[in-house]
């Protein structure tokens, strides 16, 4: 079990650089956040998930749930871009937990432009790309699960129909978490988006000095902007009808600078979830630093459920806003 928490430390350390490499990978669209608890906690979710919300940030916290979670999410980007998103989980006893998920962004249609009409030419296109795959996670100890998604990426860029492009490749994420000894404190670790380069389908035209120069021109790769994620969690208050968790993760992307992230959790009569959470580090000139969120979640003789919103700060961009509903059967 060490070994493999060892391991689960150093390898992202050693394929990821200390230092800033800003638009050197692809499918961005991989690393905007999803799920209102996560976002909410300013992604300071890698010791926290234990429902379906946590395929998207650490497999191995779905070890956690029981019986069936169902997990919906929608956020809104900027100019219409919005990302829609589900996760079902089931436990199965001794064999673990199996999930599936998808997660899919569109662009919304914008006016195209090209070379010979750079002022647009009535023809409309959209930007569409998602993931999807299968989840299976299990606790291995008594303290320590282990959780793994193998996935399915897609790209389709905009060309009209004249020389459609896409992408289309295959990644992973690992995770795992341990219970410590001490009060209730949960170490989580993951390893996001990892696979090969991916390779967009089709050619275009090279130009130069307004001539084409090569009509065939064949794309090149690029790699998938994996990240490293480690965080601890732990509850610092309990009562009857107040408990708060704070948690705080490292996040190393593989082409930015590290982030820190600290965000805690309140739960109100096991009926209002309040939360917040602040990211420092990173070079991104704060946006996204502050998160605040809330969550209504009820109780019942069929199961639980839960309605969450979250708010992200953008800075010089406009916030954004999530909504998701997660059920517990």
């Amino acid at each position: 079990m060490k070994r493999i928490l060892i391991i689960l430390c150093l390898v992202p350390l050693l394929l990821l650089g200390q230092f800033s490499k800003v638009g050197s990978v692809g499918a961005k669209f991989l690393n905007v956040g999803i799920g209102t608890r996560s976002m909410g906690m300013s992604q300071a979710f890698s010791a926290v998930g234990d429902n379906a919300e946590a395929i998207y940030w650490n497999p191995a916290g779905i070890a956690l749930s029981t019986g069936t979670s169902i997990f919906t999410d929608r956020t809104n980007l900027w100019d219409g871009i919005a990302i829609n998103s589900v996760a079902i989980t089931q436990t199965l006893g001794f064999a673990g937990v199996f999930g599936f998920f998808y997660s899919g962004l569109s662009s919304g249609k914008w006016e195209e432009t090209t070379a010979e009409e750079p002022l647009g030419n009535n023809i409309f296109v959209e930007y569409l790309a998602f993931q999807t795959g299968i989840s299976y996670a299990r606790f291995l100890t008594d303290r320590f699960s282990f959780g793994i998604n193998l996935k399915m990426i897609r790209e389709d860029y905009p060309d009209h129909s004249r020389n459609p492009h896409d992408v289309t490749g295959f990644a992973m994420d690992v995770g795992g978490y341990y219970k410590t000894e001490f009060r209730d404190l949960i170490i989580g670790l993951s390893i996001q988006h990892f696979g090969a380069d991916l390779t967009p389908s089709g050619t275009y035209p090279d130009y130069e000095a307004g001539d084409i120069v090569d009509p065939g021109q064949e794309f090149i790769s690029y790699p998938l902007p994996i990240v490293f994620r480690g965080g601890v969690a732990m509850t610092v208050y309990d009562s009857e009808q107040i408990s708060a968790i704070l948690a705080a993760d490292l996040i190393h992307p593989s082409d930015n600078l590290e982030r820190y992230a600290v965000g805690t959790e309140v739960t109100i009569l096991d009926l209002l979830k309040v939360r917040t959470g602040y990211q420092i580090g990173g070079g991104a000139d704060d946006v996204g630093a502050f998160n605040f969120g809330v969550g209504v979640a009820q109780q019942t003789e069929a199961g639980s459920f839960e309605f969450g919103y979250s708010y992200t700060y953008g800075n010089v961009m406009p916030s954004l806003h999530r909504i998701s509903f997660t059920l517990g059967l």
